[in-house]
């Protein structure tokens, strides 16, 4: 074949063996001719010639490769988009896949925090074992030897999992389904309107914990003979040996415990009033104990906020965070009918509960985030 252009002419001759020949082969030959060069091929010409040969076989599996490859890279791009990229109601865009991470990686790391023991999320200072399993301080005192390899325990704390557990977020305990950090979860647990609550009576020392607003219809039903309705009440109590009462307290909706202690060796009487609800209201509440003397010729008066039901009301007594009166303190307000009769010497003494003003607006009494 010849082709004529305005510079010269190309021609190309192909050499085809006759129909049947074994192994036939192909050769062409490609013939620039260019006015001057005496019909002789040009060189760079014949390689592009020689070249395309070897194009011709490689490029239909690179095509295909290529192909592959494109349709691969538009799927995982398509797929990590719609990962990323979550559709408002609204129609816009939202990348809502962080928030969703941030959650699988707080339960992965509170898993690896699970004792084995009584099943509950670790807390600093955590004991670990030779080998480096994971015991919370609580089961660590009850046992003599890991629980999973039954090697002896470390004196040495993992710092690095206390360190962890520092800036995780813990689920709370009594299933509201607020997950705080660690430094806020003792404050919302103590507050929490999902707590449920034991009855502090001494024969309700096994019951289960119930829930605050059936804590006054099992009051009035199952003890009555301890129970006292109303802001203010009187008390008479013998000095002259040991007593340990119980009553319980409602003053509208609100539940009070209170307890009267006389140790005639040691403490004299003591009185402790805590507030059984949220832990952020105890300090809504005051209680004050008056006692008076013979004829009222001298009087006694003592106020402070009402204890919480989560705190301990013998370590309050110990550290005389309550009303207390000595023995001898207290022979000045003895009552009694006759002077040589010592059964006939009692205490007299009130006690009553009164709300505090609320706080202003910009205040709140029970901050949970803080």
């Amino acid at each position: 074949m010849v082709v004529n252009t305005s510079t010269g002419r190309v021609a190309i001759a192909a050499n085809v063996p006759p129909e049947g020949a074994p192994h036939a082969e192909v050769r062409q030959e490609l013939v620039m001719e260019i006015d001057g060069d005496d019909n002789q091929p040009d060189d760079n010409v014949l390689g592009q010639a020689q070249a395309s040969g070897a194009e011709e076989e490689t490029e239909e599996p690179e095509l295909a490769e290529d192909a592959t490859t494109a349709s691969l890279a538009t799927s995982l791009a398509q797929g990590t988009k719609r990962k990323r990229e979550v559709t408002a109601t609204d129609g816009s865009v939202t990348a809502a896949d962080d928030v969703f991470t941030a959650q699988d990686l707080n339960r992965s790391l509170l898993q690896l925090l699970e004792c084995p023991v009584c099943l509950e999320w670790m807390e600093p200072p955590m004991a670990q074992c030779r080998r480096g399993h994971l015991v919370c301080l609580r089961c660590r005192t009850r046992l003599a030897s890991c629980p999973v390899c039954r090697t002896a325990f470390s004196s040495v704390r993992n710092r690095a999992m206390e360190g962890v557990a520092d800036i995780l977020r813990y689920p709370c305990r009594h299933g509201c389904g607020r997950e705080t950090r660690l430094r806020q979860r003792g404050a919302h647990e103590a507050s929490c309107t999902a707590r449920r609550y034991r009855c502090p009576a001494a024969t309700c020392a096994r019951q289960e914990p119930m829930p605050l607003t059936d804590l006054p219809q099992h009051f009035q039903t199952c003890h009555q003979s301890i129970l006292k309705v109303g802001s203010r009440h009187q008390f008479s109590i013998r000095m002259n040996l040991d007593q340990h009462d119980d009553w319980l307290i409602m003053v509208g909706r609100d539940l009070f415990f209170m307890r009267v202690d006389v140790s005639v060796r040691t403490l004299g009487i003591v009185v402790h009033v805590a507030y059984i609800g949220p832990k952020c209201n105890a300090n809504l509440f005051t209680y004050e104990v008056s006692v008076c003397g013979l004829h009222n010729e001298r009087k006694l008066v003592y106020t402070r906020e009402t204890h919480s039901d989560l705190e301990s009301t013998s370590l309050n007594v110990n550290r005389q965070d309550c009303f207390h009166l000595t023995l001898d303190q207290a022979l000045n307000f003895l009552r009694y009918k006759n002077r040589h009769c010592e059964p006939d010497k009692l205490l007299e003494f009130s006690v009553e509960i009164s709300k505090i003003d609320p706080p202003a607006q910009n205040e709140t009494p029970c901050d949970l985030d803080s």
